[in-house]
């Protein structure tokens, strides 16, 4: 059953986005405005929100980027009432949930969850939104998908921030581990975590997906597959992302597991970014808390590949810093945007 406890493995290896119950900003929030949907010429349809600037607007819009991969945004209403406030400094800003995630569209193609699938469709959106250039937000795997995005259109980022990285290239590490939630479990949680993931039909899909993509969908389907996603995310990760005195609640449900899956299979494949990136002329600011499960040289790295960043610790924090410390969150990035 080696095999079915990979691919749930893969499900934290790049990092989860979730949810918790805890107030998400000191200001009072923001009326949340309506689910809207993209149509992009992609083929991924594409559900958003956006928090309209609220004074002068400035040039750039800001864009959030989730983690996961295959999680979401538009529904978590702690993600979303943090970055809601952010519109009071002029900015209009958008959270969506990536093609396989949330709201979003599952493909019936499992093999188009694709690093250049969501980077197209990234672009896309900002053609849609007619921005010269993004601000962009990226969080855990969004970190690496702004990475990516900026490593082909460097000219159309402003600035970009990146909120308790995902690794900049897992692959690199594969001598030496980056750090994993799982290294937090106790021995009776990685027990029931063992049972939960070893089932018959997940191994029989891993042993389809080199052949057979379509068959393994067929023995696995989208909404299996996202109920597993769901219940490991709540059981098991939720509670070890913060600091020991974190306390979190969890409603969560909405996790996309073959996005995960197939993206994080394609990201692991993929090339290093951080050569082209040594003379990128996009500042960065990178966020890293205190209680973060991931090795400080995640962050180091992202530090050391960016010529015009910095690297800031955020104390009482986890890995969702815009979640556990909201406040200290917003004031560092609207520092970093003033």
């Amino acid at each position: 059953m080696r095999r079915g406890r990979e691919i749930v493995r893969l499900v934290i290896a790049v990092a989860v986005t979730c949810i918790v119950a805890a107030s998400a900003a000191n200001a009072p929030p923001d009326e949340v405005p309506p689910v809207q949907y993209w149509d992009l010429p992609t083929h991924s349809r594409i559900a958003y929100l956006k928090f309209n600037a609220i004074g002068e607007r400035r040039t750039y819009p800001i864009v959030f980027l989730h983690g996961g991969p295959g999680a979401y945004a538009v529904t978590l209403e702690p993600t979303t009432r943090v970055l809601s406030q952010l519109r009071q400094d002029g900015f209009d800003v958008y959270a969506y949930d990536q093609v396989g995630g949330g709201l979003s569209q599952r493909l019936t193609d499992i093999t188009q969850y694709t690093v250049a699938r969501h980077v197209a469709d990234l672009e896309a959106i900002r053609r849609e939104i007619r921005a010269e250039k993004l601000i962009l937000i990226g969080s855990s795997w969004g970190a690496t998908l702004a990475v990516r995005y900026i490593e082909k259109f460097s000219e159309r980022v402003d600035r970009v921030i990146f909120a308790g990285p995902g690794a900049l290239h897992p692959a690199a590490w594969r001598t030496t581990d980056y750090g994993r939630v799982e290294e937090r479990f106790s021995s009776e949680e990685s027990t029931r975590f063992q049972a939960l993931v070893n089932r018959s039909d997940l191994e029989q899909a891993m042993e389809l997906l080199a052949s057979d993509p379509a068959g393994a969908l067929r023995a696995f389907p989208h909404a299996e597959g996202d109920r597993l996603f769901d219940e490991v995310t709540n059981r098991f990760y939720l509670p070890h992302l913060g600091c020991e005195n974190t306390k979190v609640a969890v409603t969560s449900k909405g996790y996309g597991f073959w996005a995960n899956r197939m993206t994080s299979r394609d990201l692991d494949l993929s090339q290093d970014p951080a050569p082209a990136l040594r003379h990128s002329h996009v500042r960065a600011l990178i966020l890293r808390g205190e209680c973060e499960y991931m090795k400080r040289a995640v962050a180091e790295q992202y530090r050391d590949t960016f010529p015009n960043s910095a690297l800031v610790d955020v104390p009482d924090a986890g890995h969702m810093i815009y979640w556990d410390r909201p406040a200290a969150f917003l004031d560092a990035v609207r520092a970093f945007l003033r």
